[in-house]
């Protein structure tokens, strides 16, 4: 009996007899007595041994059992309120059971995210004393405290979570990565007892020392911190064994390592059908970095076997940014440089009966596909190769050898009109896993390849493509989002294919795709908003392209800091705050950008009681001596910003008003509001003031409420736009909503026409980061040119109220 513990994937040692009879016994009433995943075994064996589980009656058991089976109840807490209900009831029925375990309750993203920031907000307090010491397992325990939260999977509570802590504390600095000072830092700065992470406790050893040393040295550019997920990859020459590690026979091993010298091998792979964005930027800091760190090399490789979608402007930009970004590659290719290698593979596939030519519609395959899905159903008994349905199965799948090769040389000859027939592999149309149901490996396109010209009229899948070109150029490591875990794993159709045509098989690992929120990383839908014209193209500052976010002004260090700061991990779906990209911008801005005085919005002050002017020699940056100074002119006319000036004023408002008094920036004098010129519609044209020339002895003894920016008449420059961009979408979680194009929000642009700027703007160019001193930090735009300077907001110095309320509002 203890096979039981086997076929249910469990771990072996358990000798109890009734435990085992139990387990038997659930595993039939769950309709798995043939096998089952891990994650179901586990369910099943927590319900017939856990003490709780034990006390409830067996036929009540059997009733949460088929629950198990059926995929219904799939998470621990959905097991332990189950149980719980069986538990406290003597007549269950399965209405209440589903209802009690949380059956169909599905918590979106966008709440979690919400629960999160908000419970961040609530601890600030304690999270901004603790820094990087807080305790996220214990804010994950809060959260889960909620009767609706209680069902959110873990792992994006906590991913969530972390988020939300990053974008309020910042990146983590060389303190915080030294978990000793970092604890050191929090007693002194509460008084507390230490202990505040029991798990930081255990990490003060040397390791942990060295560790946090190689932390600080990677954000100071120095040697990179290994990823948690490489401790799991094998080195070139360990790349055999059982999966989930590739299985090469010791001859095909020997041929790639002569081939490589035993280095390690990556790629890099974009399809050239559009721009790349930051989810591409973190694919190559995962690609590129794990090359890095292990002394080996990256291929660029355009994936492009698409010729309808591909287009040169689209190669020239991928290239571009992966430059951009500070990457070298060892090599650029392309999969249609090697066409004619698998086109010699397919004839060989269809050789060997793993392929065959087909003659379904798209709607006789999904027709197909459907009757499979259906036999196939969750919690029923594995389906046998002799048990497939018919329907399931194309008329064509088997023709013989001879028939398959002469049509598909019908195809390459340009015989078969698009549509009229595929190639596709014989897979297993028994296995659970649905990309081994008879994948496409190549159609007919009667369309010009933008490398190869009209050479070809068939083109390979990326199914085909992938793994073949993988092998082909040696990859050691192919690394991808968790979209293609299912088309990698072992009984998938990236191993399948390699071992059909006893090719190298590299090792495969896939990571969460980067999900950002207020946006979208599709390029699918990035192409939308270009063709639709919601944006102003491929480098629109609204879009997270990397030649958008370029233009925006974040730098190639911001992304790549960004990227480092989100990390890698297997949860998919997890949304990572704008905000946390802006922390980094901003972190790194402060540091580099030359401050400069302008105002959007000009409102004219003649200083009345100044004659002549004044030089005031200004310095470019406050904390940086080394950027130098400026003069600028004071004299009888200035320029403030509209939004610095009311006719009433109230005690929050730091701005002037009539009869108030503010310091103006760098010159040390208070300037008092005496008289209001307005027009005839009663706008405000001019406002009169006084200065206080003895304002530095009344400093001594009290500031002005407020210090404004201002722009002196003489010598000032029109500035001939001025562009403020904010979120493209109101809503945090786009993905969420099916009218997803309603969601734009529709003051993500503004253009400010009549900014004015002092006579040093002139400096600037396209490309030069500046703040507008207490504006925001601005970078010079491409469009600036003869008709004047065009300056695109990169972001606030702060996170503004008005963006604080619209994420409010959104959620």
């Amino acid at each position: 009996m203890s096979d039981i513990l086997t076929r249910l994937q469990l771990e072996p040692g358990v000798d109890n007899a009734k435990v085992l009879a139990a387990l038997e016994h659930a595993a039939g009433a769950a309709g798995v007595s043939a096998g089952c995943s891990k994650e179901v075994g586990v369910l099943l064996f927590k319900l017939v041994s856990s003490p709780k589980g034990k006390a409830v009656p067996e036929a009540h058991r059997d009733m949460l059992a088929r629950l198990i089976g059926c995929g219904d109840v799939h998470r621990p807490p959905q097991l332990d309120a189950g149980i719980a209900y069986l538990a406290r009831t003597s007549t269950p029925s399965e209405a209440e059971l589903r209802e009690q375990s949380g059956v169909g309750i599905v918590v979106s993203d966008a709440e979690i995210t919400d629960a999160a920031n908000a419970l961040v907000q609530a601890e600030r307090e304690s999270i901004v004393a603790a820094r990087y010491l807080t305790n996220v397992g214990m804010l994950v325990r809060k959260l889960t405290d909620s009767e609706r939260l209680k069902w959110a999977e873990g792992a994006k509570l906590k991913a969530a979570l972390e988020s939300a802590v990053g974008a309020l504390l910042g990146p983590k600095t060389a303190e915080d990565l030294d978990v000793k000072a970092a604890r050191a830092a929090f007693a002194a700065r509460t008084g507390a007892n230490q202990a505040v992470a029991p798990a930081a406790k255990a990490q003060s050893n040397p390791a942990a020392a060295a560790t946090a040393a190689a932390k600080a040295g990677n954000a100071a550019g120095g040697v990179e911190e290994p990823l948690g997920a490489e401790k799991k990859f094998r080195t070139p020459s360990e790349n055999f064994g059982e999966p989930p590690y590739a299985l090469n026979p010791p001859e095909i091993l020997a041929a790639h390592l002569k081939a490589t010298g035993g280095k390690v091998v990556t790629r890099f792979p974009p399809e050239p059908n559009g721009y790349l964005h930051i989810g591409h930027a973190k694919a190559m800091h995962m690609n590129f970095g794990f090359a890095r760190r292990n002394g080996g090399q990256t291929i660029l490789r355009y994936d492009d076997t698409n010729p309808e979608a591909e287009e040169e402007e689209f190669f020239d930009a991928i290239d571009r940014e992966v430059r951009w970004l500070g990457h070298s590659y060892c090599a650029k290719t392309y999969s249609s440089e090697h066409f004619a290698k698998l086109h010699e593979l397919a004839v060989q596939l269809i050789k060997i009966g793993g392929a065959y030519v087909c003659h379904m519609t798209q709607e006789q395959v999904k027709a197909s596909r459907l009757v499979l899905q259906d036999a196939h159903k969750p919690g029923g008994s594995e389906l046998r190769e002799q048990d497939v349905p018919a329907a399931a199965k194309s008329p064509w799948r088997d023709r013989s050898v001879e028939e398959n090769l002469r049509w598909f040389a019908r195809m390459r000859a340009a015989r078969v009109a698009e549509g009229e027939a595929c190639l596709r592999f014989k897979g297993d149309l028994a296995s659970p896993n649905p990309n081994q149901w008879d994948l496409t490996a190549y159609r007919v396109k009667f369309a010009r390849h933008p490398a190869v010209g009209a050479g070809w009229c068939i083109y390979p899948t990326y199914d085909f493509t992938h793994c073949l070109i993988d092998s082909l150029e040696n990859v050691t490591h192919s690394l991808c989002t968790l979209e293609f875990e299912t088309r990698q794993a072992p009984n998938g159709p990236y191993y399948w294919l390699l071992d059909k045509l006893g090719m190298y098989k590299p090792q495969t690992w896939e990571y969460g795709r980067l999900n950002i929120t207020h946006t979208v990383l599709s390029k699918r839908r990035l192409n939308m908003l270009v063709t639709r014209k919601h944006v102003d193209g491929w480098d629109d500052p609204r879009l997270l392209t990397l030649a958008g976010l370029r233009r925006r002004g974040f730098s190639a260090e911001t992304i790549n800091k960004f990227c480092e700061l989100v990390g890698v991990t297997r949860a998919d779906g997890v949304l990572t705050n704008y905000e946390q990209l802006e922390v980094v911008a901003r972190a790194e801005l402060d540091v580099c950008a030359r401050r400069l005085m302008a105002v959007l919005r000009p409102l004219r002050v003649v200083l009345t009681n100044l004659d002549g002017t004044r030089t005031v020699s200004v310095r470019n940056h406050p904390k940086d001596e080394s950027m130098g100074s400026r003069e600028v002119l004071l004299g009888r006319t200035i320029f403030i910003d509209h939004s610095d000036f009311r006719l009433e004023d109230d005690p929050s408002y730091y701005g002037l008003a009539p009869g108030k008094e503010v310091g103006l920036k760098h010159i040390g004098l208070f300037a008092r509001c005496d008289d209001v010129v307005r027009g005839p519609d009663g706008a405000v044209l001019e406002l009169r003031a006084s200065l206080d020339f003895n304002s530095a002895e009344r400093a001594k003894k009290a500031q002005p409420k407020g210090v404004l920016q201002w722009v002196p008449a003489e010598g000032s420059v029109p500035l001939a736009e001025v562009r403020l961009y904010d979120r493209l979408f109101t809503v945090p979680n786009v993905a969420a909503h099916d009218d997803w194009l309603g969601c734009i929000n529709p003051a993500s642009l503004e253009r400010v026409h009549g900014a004015l700027g002092e006579k040093a703007i002139v400096e600037c160019t396209p490309g030069t980061r500046v703040q507008f001193e207490r504006v925001g930090f601005f970078v010079c735009d491409q469009d600036s040119g003869a008709r004047g300077l065009v300056f695109n907001r990169i972001l606030g110095l702060k996170e503004s109220k008005d963006k604080a309320a619209l994420a409010k509002g959104a959620s």
